[in-house]
């Protein structure tokens, strides 16, 4: 008997633990899911922001052709390291304009148009380009007097989410891990609480028995 007890005990502590270790998985799954989710929507609104602005102070450079000015106003993206790639074109996809983060080759006005800026130049409106958790491309139209004289690309660095991803996996696994720790002491204090008690009565039977 005492070994059957023991054993129903030790069943009940694994299933508590598995349940509660379950739990707590899918609740981090879920949480880093909803997070990822709003970065990645905040992530393209502010790409976007930043796009417009660039094309607002680009109208002249591009009305003018004027290559010069189309680099002093994408030259303010250095601001952002966030941002690894950007150029100013005109409606027809001629490159203005070029930049590349810090530490990276500077732009060329040669370089192959980008697939999501093709798509824009083909008609598609505001296209976005996922590159799996490397980055982010977007494209925003420059129009004038009604008119699309030209487009804003942009490669936005993913870094960040892949960063708080790391570190929600990091804080759920230390959960996860404490939280098993904690069951289990518990589970050992609540096994001898319960256990002890029906332990002595059976002690008390088996001398009764035996003496009887």
């Amino acid at each position: 008997m005492t070994r059957y007890l023991t054993l129903w005990l030790a069943f009940f502590v694994a299933v508590m633990l598995a349940a509660s270790m379950t739990a707590l998985a899918l609740s981090s799954i879920m949480q880093a899911l909803t997070e990822g989710v709003a970065y990645r929507e905040d992530r393209v609104e502010y790409l976007r922001t930043i796009a417009d602005v660039i094309g607002s102070n680009s109208t002249a450079a591009i009305t003018f052709d004027d290559g010069s000015l189309a680099d002093q106003v994408i030259s303010s993206l250095k601001a952002d390291p966030s941002i690894i790639t950007a150029s100013v074109t005109d409606a027809n996809g001629r490159t203005l304009a070029a930049y590349r983060a810090d530490g990276e080759q500077p732009g060329s006005l040669d370089s192959p148009v980008p697939e999501a800026l093709k798509a824009a130049i083909a008609g598609e409106e505001n296209p976005l380009r996922w590159n799996g958790l490397e980055s982010l491309e977007v494209v925003r139209l420059i129009a004038f007097d009604g008119e699309t004289i030209g487009y804003v690309y942009l490669q936005g660095s993913l870094q960040p989410l892949v960063d708080m991803l790391a570190r929600f996996a990091w804080m759920a696994t230390l959960i996860v891990v404490l939280t098993a720790a904690l069951i289990v002491i518990l589970s050992v204090r609540l096994q001898r609480i319960i256990s002890s008690p029906i332990l002595a009565l059976a002690e008390l039977m088996r001398r009764v028995t035996r003496d009887g």
